[in-house]
């Protein structure tokens, strides 16, 4: 589809990506994934493309948020250029969303009765170790970029040694 009708690919990704459907928004979040590593990258508008992706940061399905954060990732890796923009309100929202998804909360974590055992489930771990991945990605690939903030490096190694979790910490470490 992509090869014959680009125009449509953009239109289909982005009404993907505002529809009320999750699953929808997690296909959109793979199709982007795709067209990145397949080269296919000049079909997709970044900047329309980053206004959508930076909300569903916040987004209640924890699957889709780690798929965002996969997206920008793939992004990042191979058009680091496209994450820099001018407008400074959403720069603001994407550092402001992707410290919140970095940080530990006890409200995610639920406690399993297994009988005469309990076990601990962290919810948003695969999410956090998703975006601590960006974080490595950001790191290298935009460190020469001039208008990058690296102060959003600092702060996110401060959160991932903030509560001390084993996956959490060893991946903090490789820092």
């Amino acid at each position: 589809m992509s090869a014959f009708y680009p125009d449509r690919v953009k239109e289909v990704v982005e009404s993907k990506l505002t529809s009320s459907d999750p699953i929808e928004k997690y296909i959109a979040t793979f199709s982007i994934q795709y067209l990145v590593f397949k080269r296919f990258s000049y079909l997709l508008n970044f900047s329309s493309l980053l206004k959508n992706l930076v909300p569903l940061m916040h987004e209640k399905d924890w699957a889709l948020r780690k798929a965002v954060f996969s997206s920008l990732n793939a992004i990042a890796c191979n058009i680091p250029k496209c994450l820099v923009t001018e407008d400074k309100e959403l720069t603001s929202k994407f550092y402001i969303n992707f410290k919140e998804n970095l940080k530990f909360s006890e409200e995610n974590v639920q406690t399993l009765d297994l009988g005469q055992f309990k076990h601990r489930v962290d919810n948003s771990l695969n999410t956090r170790l998703a975006a601590f991945s960006l974080l490595e990605t950001l790191s290298e690939s935009c460190k020469d970029i001039a208008d990058f903030d690296t102060s959003l490096f600092v702060d996110g190694i401060k959160l991932g040694l903030s509560k001390f979790l084993h996956s959490q910490s060893l991946f903090t470490f490789s820092y």
